[in-house]
């Protein structure tokens, strides 16, 4: 006879876990192959252990390893607010958090928090909406077994909400801007920012959706970095005519904040050509006065002074002005080592540095050589 049975009565008193009764589900039984059981709890709060056994008539099955019964505690939670909209990714740390074969976690016994993974030490779930802003506590559900947390609180808060959305130089008509490559600054006014995790900003571009991650500055300021809009890098925009996209925020659950274009009083998001720096005209370039001046095109369309960094070797070049054709910046007053080669440890001293225009986070341009040494 095979161990597992061939009938649901062959098994039905014949399962036992680390000494206590498992009572099979007659519909999740497979004949000869899977025995699905619920077994309780040992009533106490002592690790229990024991082999699985299976007995059909004379036939006995065992496992070749230990069943363990286990404690699990809650020790803390992060975070501990959120958006009334949910979808706040809540993480639930502790002892044996993955124990049993279904978990569940409540707040205040009502709303549930969707559980997407669990670990010996971490549960992880997404949060409900509420109806109101509310503070009260978390517990937790191993199969029939309650965990209630008392130490912590959550809050339910109110939802962010955005207020004005604007970047570029000053002086300029502000509203949302970005190039092709991404990356630049982009500011947002607005309220309750400090209480989303991980808030992104977001355009549409030919039915696909482009992100850039945003930073919370403050409860009423995010400075975001503009999408990367991969499509466009062959083919950029005319720059006298910028493409208008909609866009959004990704701000957990919370929906208001998305497609903020389709509202009243905002301005779609222009993307502009990407900006370029031109070489200098000589091998090597001789700093002669207390500026330095970096040719291009574009520079200025989308981009202001802080979205531009100036590297000379080791030091920097502190960006003074920027115009459409002309960055200008002021060097250290003495001449900069040159990077190190990452092939030898040393570099060596009597390399010239090289200027390097950064521009957001993904454009950089090698602009060539400078030296200090006397020029005639």
């Amino acid at each position: 006879m095979e161990i597992l049975g061939k009938s649901f009565n062959d098994i039905y008193s014949g399962v036992t876990v680390a000494g206590l009764r498992c009572a099979p589900y007659a519909h999740l039984y497979e004949t000869t192959r899977k025995i699905v059981c619920r077994v309780d709890g040992p009533g106490s709060e002592d690790i229990r252990e024991g082999p699985i056994v299976v007995q059909v008539e004379g036939y006995r099955g065992e496992s070749k390893t230990n069943y363990h019964f286990v404690d699990p505690i809650i020790t803390s939670l992060y975070p501990v607010f959120g958006p009334k909209s949910g979808g706040t990714t809540l993480k639930i740390v502790g002892k044996f958090m993955n124990a049993g074969s279904n978990i569940q976690v409540f707040f205040e016994d009502t709303l549930p928090c969707i559980v997407i993974n669990s670990t010996l030490t971490e549960t992880t779930c997404i949060t409900s909406a509420s109806d109101t802003q509310k503070v009260g506590k978390f517990k937790m559900f191993f199969d029939k077994s309650e965990r209630n947390f008392d130490r912590q609180t959550y809050e339910y808060t109110d939802d962010p909400s955005v207020e004005s959305v604007e970047s570029g130089a000053p002086g300029q008509v502000k509203v949302p801007k970005g190039i092709v490559s991404g990356g630049i600054k982009v500011s947002v006014n607005g309220k309750n920012f400090a209480f989303v995790q991980a808030p992104r900003l977001y355009v549409y571009y030919m039915n696909n959706i482009y992100f850039g991650n945003c930073f919370v500055l403050s409860n009423s300021n995010l400075i975001c970095e503009s999408p990367k809009v991969t499509p466009l890098q062959r083919n950029q925009p005319d720059p006298d005519k910028p493409i208008e996209l909609d866009y959004g925020f990704e701000m957990d659950n919370v929906t208001d904040v998305q497609n903020i274009s389709m509202k009243v009083g905002f301005p779609k998001f222009m993307l502009f050509p990407d900006p370029l720096y031109t070489k200098f005209d000589e091998d090597i370039k001789f700093y002669k006065s207390d500026y330095l001046t970096i040719n291009g095109h574009h520079l200025d369309r989308a981009c202001q002074e802080t979205d531009v960094t100036v590297q000379i070797g080791t030091s920097y070049c502190n960006v003074t002005s920027l115009s459409r054709h002309q960055l200008t910046c002021r060097p250290p007053p003495i001449q900069p080592q040159a990077m190190q080669d990452p092939d030898y440890r040393l570099s060596n001293s009597q390399e010239l540095p090289e200027v390097i225009v950064t521009v957001g986070s993904n454009l950089k341009f090698n602009i060539g050589k400078l030296s200090y040494a006397p020029w005639s």
